[in-house]
């Protein structure tokens, strides 16, 4: 993100109604978070902050909504799902055919216990474990990967409009 974009970000939020007051020290906790995010995330995130919130949001729930944007990681039941599906139609290459799914998927196994104890576990612990898995990746850093470089060509549909916010919010702060 460019320091025009920044700044342009601080105006609005130092606009929205807040209990907590905007500081040097409160724009340096949201600075923290979203200093590496691809302007089309921020111009995007920004725009989704002016037309649906009412309030300030935190930086937690800013990022709540730029991965629920641009991460794009599906449901945790849907996934679940495809992972049996994957144990009970492949004894080998289970990650290459997870990660066709969704990139994640294998990760997500991975920190579940691997595909050998889903496979062994009773239907109901194995979903649990996996959900478990699921809400550490969502909750961790590992999400953010998708809001520092967005492919463009993934998201033109709300590209070009996430870059115009971006450049009116450098604009808006010159």
């Amino acid at each position: 993100m460019t320091k025009q974009t920044f700044s342009g970000v601080c105006a609005v939020l130092a606009a929205l109604p807040s209990q907590t007051k905007w500081d040097d020290g409160m724009a340096a906790i949201y600075l923290t978070i979203m200093k590496d995010w691809d302007d089309v995330v921020v111009g995007t995130t920004m725009r989704h902050v002016l037309l649906h919130c009412e309030f300030r949001p935190t930086v937690a729930e800013l990022r709540k909504k730029a991965i629920g944007i641009f991460g794009m990681l599906p449901p945790a039941a849907l996934l679940a799902d495809k992972a049996t599906d994957i144990i009970r139609k492949w004894a080998s290459n289970r990650n290459e055919h997870a990660a066709e799914v969704h990139p994640m998927l294998p990760e997500i196994v991975a920190r579940a216990g691997g595909w050998t104890t889903l496979g062994m576990s009773d239907s109901h612990h194995a979903r649990q474990r996996f959900f478990d898995a699921y809400d550490e990746i969502m909750a961790g850093d590992d999400m953010d990967k998708y809001l520092t470089q967005v492919d463009k060509h993934q998201f033109a549909h709300i590209a070009e409009t996430g870059m115009a916010t971006a450049k009116a919010l450098a604009e808006c702060a010159q």
